[in-house]
């Protein structure tokens, strides 16, 4: 398809590069951190199925949550009672991947808008810790969660 696309523009077909590069977040032996035995203030504060969701699902980037866990324990725990998504992964969404609205989280960065109960459990936790980390607007942050309950709340 892409060879058939470069002959229709009149260019040359470039060298793909994705035999020899990996994705972002990955690289040989990038599942290290579930063999290496984290730091034991992290012991502490993450479980064993939390480390594995988060390096399954980050590859070699975890490494970035794990730092934003030293920093800020609070960060370790569920966004929400109830709800698998964790504090680090919507701060890495707004600090590293511009997530700025609770439906950038709840959709585009996890599968929680996909699933039963589309994130609504979480949505005004998750738009409370963005604001925080971005410093939004009280009114925009209203805004946000309103409009993500307009969409969701069948």
């Amino acid at each position: 398809m892409a060879d058939r696309a470069m002959i229709r523009l009149g260019r040359p077909r470039g060298v793909a590069a994705t035999a020899r590069q990996p994705l972002p977040g990955g690289f040989p032996g990038w599942d290290q951190l579930l063999h290496a035995a984290p730091p034991r203030a992290l012991r502490q504060r993450l479980g064993d199925t939390e480390l594995r969701r988060l390096v399954d699902r980050y590859g070699s980037r975890a490494r970035h949550l794990l730092e934003l866990i030293e920093k800020e324990p609070e960060l370790a725990a569920p966004i929400a009672p109830g709800v698998p998504l964790l504090g680090v992964e919507v701060a890495y969404a707004a600090d590293f991947e511009m997530a700025r609205t609770p439906e950038d989280v709840l959709r585009r960065r996890s599968s929680l808008a996909l699933l039963p109960g589309h994130g609504l459990a979480a949505v005004e936790a998750i738009a409370a810790l963005l604001g925080r980390r971005l410093a939004l607007p009280p009114l925009r942050l209203a805004s946000t969660i309103a409009s993500y309950h307009r969409t969701y709340a069948l």
